[in-house]
């Protein structure tokens, strides 16, 4: 199929035309995105990876969230991936907003380019490329802030534009490619779109197999292209694994409860025609939909599901006039898309479905991921190529002037005429009386029947909102059968096509540039991450490396607003030290241990932030090194005082006898059989954790610790870095010092210059036993993982460049050669 570079270019021009249209209102406002995960997890992150940096550390730990724990092993933190490197250079703000508008545009290049694999008109590769790229799965994350799935879905048509072309060419360099951009994208920071990905190419692969004549080959490049992906993300995948394995929820596939959440309700539905029908998460006084719109959320257009329908009832009668590549790809295509179709279908209604349990129990993956919604991928797919298709035999058949052809194509318009019109009419009821259709759709659950059949308030704002929405998608539905049907008259040309373009492009935009969130760009940190009393009176902690803590009634919805320079994370931008945060993965033994100070018992998940509803243990604070406790709710613990109120509410309670970044203690090791009773004897405020250290292991010169008994003892901190910190020890009777900081495989000490192995203490700490007398202790992180992951991708980069340098030298001497 002809495609030239020019085309290319001038498509790549007028994409990105479209897209700072788009963005107009970040543009002209001066604005910048400022979604909640961008504002809540990305943007401290990268201060802190960007701070470290430019002082010439490269973090490997982090020590500002739930104690410690891995930062270059979080994938989210995309600390390999290269676009990422630009924020060392510019603000994190501009950073974010730039680079995910470039992977917007660079999705919309990647869809181009796949389906000039089957489409043969210019207007058909457009409206692919446009509603691909411009659909919710992308536009509704800017109001969520997970540009993450941007950065990661932006490669998605590029890796299946190359499995389709090692499949049509066997040039050696197409698996490179192939793995390259596979392993890109998962840097990028989704290994669940990763995933989501790679169940479509192994589709995609197993279609394309079941062609006998081209199988010759066909596995050895997918292989090759996986080993690619594999041995360049090592220096990621490794620690990576190495922390789910650890972590809290995900070491052995995440429990039913977590991964089921976020699953398509069957009444969500509604927002694929009406996205707006229960009302905008702008307005949360009067939204009655399912929370976390953004998450499953299929909205297209309505032309493009209008040309999708077309094409079912149109498909086999006709479509002719392409040579036979061509038709096997379409073939495939088709096929491809009704399993896209069936697996979303059964799949991303998650717990409503019946099946998805067979799938998390036994298909690897499945377990892993949360959000089943998220699979809308495969629907949003499966849509485009089947309107973009529907238009491009369209657009063929008036350029034949097949008059059969355009018999049949108008004979499907007018059966498709009495399904508009039956939707019409159905719109013209819910216009006239929204309440019956809105109870159907489960606004009991939400309001109750005496404010409901009252019909005032808000319930006046829901049934407005529902009936906006629903006149928008009639209005829609008009236009698009109109667009379709000035198209199929008898006198039509192909470029009339240009008019259901126009249509897509103003149906598109106006559901998806009000999603936009953004804040003028000069106020973002003063109005994100304001200097505030309160910040800088906990920042004295953080000064010293001490920590606070905070209970559930500052992320109550009546408190906090009151604070939002401390919603977890946030306070990494102040450098404070929290024994919580915000982020789904955390060490496994520290989420147990952080449960005993509440004794959370429930089996429910603790969540991304853990939870501490009351305090029965405030010993285990101390052992945190926890300087501050926040709460709205008053304490009276020994050694405890109330520091500061505030006339909100707040209470600001100061621990006088915080055990510092690294103490001495008397180690008591426990048997092995009664490891589990660990998290137990926690809970006890009476256990002495102040100066005795539970370990899995004794002491073999315990002896000579308790003749030194009675002498005095000091730990001094020497300096302090995230992966580095270096002590000054004078040790008495005490035989281990422990590190208040979460214990993860890495960790390493070493005493007077010698290697000194670390031990497990009090179930989720660590530290090292140590002989009486006065030394120098330094404790670095340094994980394994880390390091032979580093020396595979190193190699395989190698590898990869002096391939490609061979091939382009054996290339030019071909054309050289006389």
């Amino acid at each position: 199929m002809n495609f030239e570079k020019r085309e290319f270019f001038a498509v790549a021009g007028v994409f990105l035309l479209l897209w700072l249209v788009f963005c107009i209102p970040l543009i002209v406002g001066g604005q910048v995105l400022s979604g909640g995960d961008l504002i809540n997890q990305y943007i401290p992150y990268k201060q802190f990876f960007k701070d470290w940096v430019w002082k010439g550390v490269f973090p490997l730990w982090n020590p500002h969230i739930f104690s410690g724990r891995p930062f270059q092993a979080d994938i989210q933190n995309g600390l390999f991936y290269p676009p990422n490197w630009l924020c060392l250079i510019m603000p994190l703000p501009i950073f974010f907003t730039i680079i995910t508008i470039l992977h917007l545009w660079f999705v919309s290049l990647g869809a181009y380019l796949l389906c000039t694999r089957w489409l043969r008109h210019k207007a058909a590769r457009f409206l692919f490329a446009f509603i691909y790229s411009f659909n919710s799965f992308f536009t509704a994350r800017l109001y969520s802030g997970v540009v993450l799935f941007i950065l990661t879905a932006a490669w998605t048509p590029w890796i299946l534009y190359y499995a389709e072309d090692w499949f049509e060419r066997r040039e050696k360099k197409t698996p490179a490619m192939l793995g390259l951009l596979m392993a890109l994208q998962l840097l990028a920071g989704s290994p669940q779109v990763a995933f989501y990905t790679w169940l479509m190419m192994a589709v995609l692969f197993i279609l394309q197999w079941l062609q006998k004549e081209k199988r010759a080959g066909l596995l050895t490049g997918y292989a090759a292209a996986g080993i690619l992906m594999v041995g360049l993300t090592a220096l990621q995948f490794m620690p990576m694994k190495e922390f789910i394995e650890r972590s809290y929820e995900r070491a052995h596939g995440a429990g039913w409860e977590y991964i089921t959440d976020g699953s398509l309700q069957p009444r969500a539905l509604a927002t694929f025609l009406a996205p707006n029908f229960f009302g905008t998460q702008r307005r949360e006084d009067i939204y009655w939909g399912n929370l976390g719109f953004w998450e499953y959320n299929g909205y297209i257009g309505i032309a493009p599901l209008f040309l999708a329908g077309l094409f079912l009832i149109l498909r086999r009668q006709v479509g002719g006039g392409v040579d036979e590549r061509v038709r096997q790809t379409r073939r495939r295509w088709n096929r491809l898309s009704l399993i896209l179709l069936i697996a979303w279908a059964t799949l991303a209604t998650g717990k409503y479905s019946p099946i998805f349990k067979f799938f998390y129990l036994f298909f690897p993956g499945f377990n892993r991921f949360r959000v089943p919604g998220r699979m809308v991928i495969f629907y949003l797919t499966a849509i485009c190529y089947l309107s973009s298709l529907s238009l491009d035999m369209i657009i063929q058949t008036l350029k034949n002037a097949d008059g059969e052809a355009s018999a049949i194509m108008r004979r499907g318009l007018r059966f498709s005429a009495i399904a508009a019109f039956c939707l019409f009419i159905l719109c013209v009821l819910c216009l006239i009386a929204p309440l019956p259709f809105m109870k159907l759709l489960g606004i009991k659950a939400i309001v109750s029947p005496k404010i409901l059949n009252a019909l005032t308030g808000p319930v006046q704002e829901m049934m407005a909102a529902s009936r906006r929405s629903i006149l928008i998608f009639a209005a829609s539905l008009i236009l698009a059968w109109g667009a379709v049907a000035a198209l199929l008259r008898r006198k039509a040309k192909p470029r009339d096509a240009c008019w259901i373009l126009a249509l897509c492009a103003v149906d598109l935009f106006y559901f998806g540039m009000p999603l936009i969130e953004a804040v003028p760009w000069r106020m973002f940190y003063e109005k994100i991450y304001p200097d505030t009393q309160l910040s800088r009176f906990i920042s004295d902690a953080a000064k010293q490396h001490q920590r606070i803590a905070w209970t559930d009634s500052l992320m109550d919805w009546m408190n906090d607003q009151n604070q939002p320079e401390l919603y977890p994370n946030r306070g990494m931008m102040k450098g404070i030290l929290d024994i919580r945060g915000y982020d789904p993965i955390y060490i496994g033994k520290y989420g147990e241990f952080f449960n005993a100070i509440s004794r959370y018992h429930e089996p429910k998940s603790p969540g991304a932030f853990l939870r501490l509803i009351q305090i029965f243990n405030p010993h285990l604070l101390s052992a945190l090194n926890v300087r501050y406790l926040l709460s709205y709710e008053k304490y009276e613990f020994p050694g405890w005082e109330l520091k500061k109120s505030f006339t909100f509410g707040l209470q600001i309670y100061e621990n006088q006898n915080p055990l510092g970044s690294a103490y001495l203690a008397e180690s008591f090791p426990i048997g092995e059989n009664e490891w589990h009773l660990i998290p137990t004897t926690l809970e006890n405020p009476n256990f002495p954790i102040a100066n005795r250290a539970m370990t899995q292991g004794g002491n073999p010169n315990l002896a000579e610790n308790k003749k030194a008994a009675g002498q005095k003892e000091s730990v001094k901190l020497l300096s302090y870095t995230p992966n580095r910190r270096e002590y000054e020890v004078k040790v008495g009777g005490s035989d281990i010092l422990v590190f208040s900081e979460a214990y993860y495989p890495g960790w390493r000490a070493a005493i007077n210059g010698a290697d000194a192995l670390p031990h497990i203490a009090n179930h989720a700490l660590w530290g090292v036993f140590i002989p009486p007398g006065r030394h120098k202790v330094v404790c670095y992180f340094r994980p394994w993982s880390f390091v032979i992951g580093g020396i595979v991708s190193s190699l395989m980069l190698i590898g990869l460049i002096l391939f490609f340098i061979l091939e382009k030298w054996k290339k030019r001497n071909i054309i050289t050669q006389p």
